[in-house]
């Protein structure tokens, strides 16, 4: 399906980097005190799951983001699989999330045994459309005893994951609404969103669970990977 938000974009951000023939999602840059941490990090030994940079880094996020809880994983990805996991989802389950997204939103899904719904993108946000979501609620689904179910494959649909895209906030509200509504877990990949803000609260902190990545590409960079994620309050499974 062609997006002309999208479209109109890609054709923005081409115009403006017209005099680069790659254009990067995001660029590290290293100017402070990186050298040192790496180099006290291996002087430690302690270069793998634990560590007291390990410890820090949780600390750090949960300040930051106001949260109570901050897990250290080693990707995005990981941190998905996770949380879902959290949540009880597994090859009984499916999860709604949106048709355009990084691999690893639909990937973290399959590894639980679980299967995608995919849906499509509000064309403001570029993230999960609250209107796909209720048209294919009152479609395709039936909720009985507190429980959404797929008329077609007759599974529990358990959860949404939403990403927000570029670091721009999905409508959470709109969709955390519907959500409750039915019952549904609200995972936020906020992979690209560390440091954004929606009317002064930060994105992964809406839902249930909200993961970060600190993959090369992202707002902050761990190298490898290096991921956390951020556990609300959560409900009944």
């Amino acid at each position: 399906m062609f997006n002309e938000q999208l479209f109109k974009t890609v054709t923005f951000i081409r115009k403006l980097f017209a005099h680069k023939y790659f254009i990067a999602l995001s660029e590290p840059v290293f100017i402070h005190d990186e050298k040192r941490y790496l180099s006290n990090c291996i002087d430690s030994t302690f270069v793998s799951t634990a560590g007291r940079y390990v410890q820090e880094v949780e600390k750090s996020i949960a300040n930051f983001t106001h949260t109570k809880y901050a897990i250290a994983t080693n990707s995005g990805t990981s941190a998905l699989h996770l949380a879902l996991l959290s949540i009880g989802v597994d090859n009984n389950s499916e999860v709604i999330t949106q048709s355009m997204s990084f691999i690893a939103t639909a990937n973290a899904i399959r590894y639980t045994g679980a299967k995608p719904i995919f849906l499509d993108i509000d064309k403001n946000t570029l993230s999960l459309s609250p209107k796909a979501l209720k048209q294919f609620i009152k479609k395709e689904t039936i909720f009985k005893k507190n429980k959404l179910i797929n008329k077609t494959t007759k599974k529990h649909i358990k959860a949404i994951i939403v990403m927000h895209t570029f670091g721009r906030s999905a409508k959470i509200h709109q969709l955390i609404k519907i959500a409750k509504k039915y019952n549904l877990f609200v995972i936020e990949d906020a992979a690209q969103a560390f440091g954004s803000f929606y009317k002064q609260q930060h994105l992964g902190t809406f839902g249930d669970i909200g993961i970060f990545s600190f993959n090369g590409n992202k707002i902050i960079t761990a190298g490898s990977g290096g991921a956390a994620f951020i556990i609300g309050e959560q409900k009944e499974s």
